[in-house]
């Protein structure tokens, strides 16, 4: 079930199968997805997920033109979970802060953007193509390395200009892509320094921070692996191999012996991979909802997107910097409970002692009592000698000495030398002892 969107078609409130179905049927996929605020693969995907049949590829085109379409019944299912469903954007999945954020740069965005007055009369030069606005002249000065790299970089094996290591952006691009790889990164470089987030090259991609939160973003080129179609002098050059192959395992001259390569690798690939043209920039990393990905595609190109990506990364940046501090939170919150349970095992380790220091005062007591008692009974010493007047004399000292131990002054010290009861108290919680298990 997705999250709640203010503007979700149903408004927050569950849609039954049956409803999504007749809406899937009543009219195209990515029509009614546009009314939720989802796309149209989504939508697809919650149907897959809810046993919603939906109408396969060129129904509408088919309907359109009057050719005749079947329409899938619609089928009940026993699961209960499968019953009702919630559809909302999700976009408004985000914290309240981050979609602040994004809804503040797209607003700042489309001002800048605003197109002039349209001309009252049309010049010749309207149906002219503009010319693409590279190759950049004037190169940001942080990209200039990048740049420059790109520039007289030669292609590899794959047909790749790298511009990794220190001081580069970490961009892997074809020679025809290279150009406007840089007019983007450029752009997007000013962009981000305009918003006060000035990237650093990290070797493989930009590293943009605000505070303790970071992001980094990096481009590529995509490419497509085909299968190698041999040109007919391919053909022959492997024949020539195969042959000088046969002829040293024949011969088994060592003068004659191919190298490793001659003697292991085919005369032509076996995959070509072709480079094509579409550029994509990705900030790494989770993103938590918030998109990390930018990229050419049927109808958008990248280097009219830079201004989404800067403001996906601030997104990214807030997203992250939000889950930082919920996390420094959570883990303030456990040490905090990890502090008052410590003071509650010490404390209960104090009562204790305590107790163990009252049981020692009321023995000492009950035998203060035994002595005195002892003594009355025994009653006149002065006639009593020998052994018997020696006992009565240790038994008079010791009765001195334990009295002593009982006076408040002496019981005050042996308080305060085992601080049982110091002043102030260390292990003190003012909210309480905490009753809760220790954990998260």
């Amino acid at each position: 079930m997705l999250d709640n969107s203010p503007t979700g078609m149903n408004g927050g409130a569950p849609l039954t199968r049956r409803e999504l179905y007749d809406l899937v049927w009543a009219k195209p996929m990515m029509h009614v997805a546009a009314q939720f605020g989802v796309t149209g693969t989504g939508l697809a995907k919650i149907c897959e997920r809810y046993a919603i049949p939906t109408p396969p590829r060129g129904y509408w085109a088919k309907l359109q033109h009057g050719k005749k379409v079947k329409q899938e019944p619609f089928v009940e299912v026993e699961d209960p979970r499968l019953q009702t469903l919630e559809i909302h954007a999700g976009a408004w999945r985000l914290p309240d802060e981050v979609r602040e954020v994004i809804q503040y740069a797209k607003a700042r965005q489309a001002e800048r953007q605003r197109p002039p007055p349209a001309p009252r009369e049309k010049s010749p030069e309207a149906d002219v193509a503009p010319a693409p606005p590279w190759p950049v002249a004037d190169v940001h000065p942080l990209l200039r390395r990048t740049a420059q790299a790109l520039r007289k970089g030669k292609p590899n094996a794959d047909g790749a200009i790298q511009a990794n290591g220190e001081g580069m952006a970490g961009v892997a691009v074809g020679k025809d892509a290279v150009e406007r790889s840089i007019y983007i990164l450029d752009a997007l470089i000013r962009s981000l320094v305009e918003r006060g987030l000035p990237p650093t090259m990290a070797g493989d991609g930009m590293r943009v921070e605000r505070g303790k939160d970071s992001a980094s973003i990096a481009m590529s080129e995509r490419i497509r692996r085909e299968k190698h179609v041999p040109t007919p002098e391919e053909l022959a050059a492997e024949e020539r191999r195969k042959k000088r192959l046969e002829r040293y395992y024949a011969t088994r001259r060592t003068w004659d012996a191919p190298s490793s390569s001659d003697l292991y690798a085919q005369a032509y690939p076996a995959i070509d991979t072709i480079r094509t043209g579409e550029l994509v920039v990705q900030i790494q990393g989770w993103g938590d909802g918030v998109r990390r990905t930018w990229a050419d595609g049927r109808t958008q190109r990248l280097d009219r997107m830079v201004e989404d990506v800067a403001t996906g990364l601030e997104a990214i940046l807030a997203a992250r910097r939000l889950q930082r501090e919920e996390r420094e939170e959570r883990e303030r919150r456990y040490q905090e409970r990890a502090r008052r349970h410590a003071l509650a095992r010490q404390r209960a380790e104090r009562e204790k002692k305590r107790e163990a220091f009252l049981d020692r005062l009321m023995e000492l007591r009950r035998e203060v009592d035994a002595l005195e008692a002892w003594l009355a009974l025994t009653g006149p010493t002065s006639a009593l000698v020998g052994s018997h007047a020696r006992l009565i004399g240790w038994v008079t000292a010791r009765l001195e000495t334990i009295s002593r131990r009982l006076e408040p002054d002496q019981i005050s010290a042996a308080l305060d030398a085992e601080k049982l009861f110091p002043e102030p108290d260390e292990l003190h919680d003012p909210l309480g002892d905490p009753n809760e298990p220790l954990g998260w």
